[in-house]
């Protein structure tokens, strides 16, 4: 385990009449599969990778406060551990104790690598969004406590959680046993399951609303305490409720619930 203590591209630090930054950008090997990061501030991205260009990690620092002698000071003194073990790199934000004329700071991580070369992508955040913009195809393990949780397009397995936003699922073909949950936040996105697996869609505060391919052949239930479940798929119609189960001897499980709003799955107009 180390600290990063080379600074690959540095760019002059921003001063302003309350702030201060500084960008590091750092490679990614060619034998990286896995990448973790963990922030507690500041927003997360995977970004697409230009042709021809190499993957890294570009790592964004930056301080509000009062004192830019202040501010300086622990703007430098804000790290990210780094470390990588075989096929995977780690990097983890470490958040510094806050002095007199610091008001917030934050840490921003964007990914830029192809998804041919990642199997596992996890990342972690006390307030931020993390957004995955490119198609996936891989793992997928995001958190955060306050903030949403975006996807594009792409395929694998997913563990989704936010405390406080909404998930964005784009259009993304699951391919195992997955979870999306949200205490606070809507839910969406057009989604294809595989034959088999459990999957949950769960918010405490939000609607849920999901398309799926009409020939879904999987059991449902779908509750809200306050609010309407509508099932349409194929000749499978049922609305106004607040429970509905339907199930069948073969094909996925999904689980769709939320305390206070409505649930729409219905079937995909996607080819």
């Amino acid at each position: 385990m180390q600290f990063i203590d080379q600074v690959i591209d540095w760019l002059v630090p921003h001063f302003g009449s309350d702030k201060v930054s500084q960008v590091e950008k750092l490679p990614l090997g060619p034998e990286i599969r896995g990448i973790s990061l963990t922030g507690y501030n500041g927003a997360i991205r995977w970004m697409p990778l230009e042709l021809d260009a190499e993957p890294y990690v570009l790592i964004e620092k930056e301080v509000q406060g009062s004192s830019a002698e202040v501010m300086q000071r622990y703007l430098d003194s804000m790290s990210v551990e780094h470390r990588s073990s075989g096929y995977q790199a780690v990097f983890c934000a470490i958040q510094p104790p806050r002095p007199s004329g610091v008001r917030t700071s934050q840490i921003k991580f964007t990914v830029y690598a192809s998804p041919d070369q990642i199997d596992v992508f996890q990342a972690q955040t006390s307030n931020g969004r993390i957004q995955i913009h490119t198609a996936f195809t891989c793992d997928l393990d995001l958190r955060t406590k306050n903030g949403r949780i975006q996807l594009s397009s792409g395929s694998g397995s997913v563990q989704l959680s936010a405390s406080n936003g909404r998930i964005e699922l784009g259009q993304i073909n699951l391919t195992n046993s997955s979870t999306v949950t949200t205490s606070n936040g809507r839910i969406s996105g057009i989604v294809t399951f595989p034959p088999h697996g459990e999957f949950v869609f769960a918010t405490s505060n939000g609607s849920v609303d999901l398309e799926i391919p009409e020939d879904t052949k999987g059991s449902f239930n779908l509750s809200t305490s306050n609010g309407r479940a509508d099932l349409s798929l194929g000749h499978t119609i049922i609305k106004g409720q607040r429970n509905i189960v339907v199930s069948h001897e073969s094909g996925p499980s999904i689980r769709v619930s939320t305390s206070n709003g409505h649930i729409s799955v219905k079937q995909s107009n996607q080819e």
